[in-house]
């Protein structure tokens, strides 16, 4: 474990910390696939109603951020899959539950293996903290005066109070704020990007976040033209709720 560690730090200063993070959850998944061969014969069904109660969050959170009709009927699409599998196991004979633990463990097994190979060869960016969002369109640091000039000016303000560490963050980066259909919207908009970057204590962004009622990252402000008090965003993102709000104000 000592040389793992040894080995995940080098990895980081080359690779940088999405792949490392790659790593780590690929021997997870290895580990969980090990454990689940040995245990389907007894837990089978224990494991595949946990797992599935598990994967019914993200359904569940796409429901709540949901802003047209489209996305809405997603979510419920795979939250009634999820339901529907969760019946069957449930209803399932002893040897088939016996028969998809074993097959969710090899799956896990493979996708362990093969996860991290993939996410090297992607070319994806290395560091999870890149500070660029996008090569075309300038981010900045956030501070409430800057916030107040562009508010004066009459500008549109995104506010990301972000983390290296924010899970959430990350995912809501690389899912929504750095895709083109996002980016084209800031431009056509002219809205000022302003990052809060919270990896470390910094007192002003927790005054910030305490003002918003937060306890923590992500927070997403959003300063329509000509208004000094934001719209405090969901905690998942989407593309269509930031390119909405984007064509609200134009």
């Amino acid at each position: 474990f000592l040389t793992a560690a040894y080995f995940l730090w080098t990895l980081g200063d080359l690779a940088g910390t999405l792949n490392v993070a790659a790593t780590v959850a690929g021997a997870t998944l290895v580990t969980f696939g090990i454990w689940a061969l040995k245990s389907g014969d007894q837990g089978g069904r224990v494991i595949l109603l946990s797992l599935l109660g598990l994967a019914a969050i993200v359904p569940i959170f796409g429901l709540m951020s949901a802003r047209t009709g489209g996305e809405f009927g997603v979510g419920l699409a795979w939250l009634a899959l999820l339901v529907g599998l969760f019946v069957a196991v449930l209803q399932g004979s002893d040897l088939q539950v016996r028969a998809g633990a074993k097959a969710l463990a090899v799956a896990a097994i493979l996708l362990g293996l093969l996860g991290p190979l993939w996410q090297v060869r992607s070319g994806e960016p290395a560091a999870m903290n890149d500070g660029a969002y996008s090569a075309d369109y300038p981010t900045e640091a956030w501070s409430r005066a800057r916030v107040a000039e562009l508010v004066a000016e009459g500008r549109p303000v995104f506010v990301d109070f972000t983390a290296t560490w924010c899970v959430n963050c990350q995912a809501n980066k690389r899912k929504t704020l750095k895709t083109d259909a996002v980016t084209d919207a800031f431009t056509r908009g002219n809205v000022a990007f302003l990052v809060a970057d919270y990896t470390r204590p910094d007192p002003e962004i927790a005054a910030e976040l305490q003002r918003h009622n937060r306890a923590g990252v992500p927070m997403y402000l959003w300063y329509a033209p000509g208004e000094s008090e934001p719209l405090v965003l969901p905690e998942i993102l989407s593309i269509s709720l930031v390119t909405g709000l984007v064509e609200d104000s134009l």
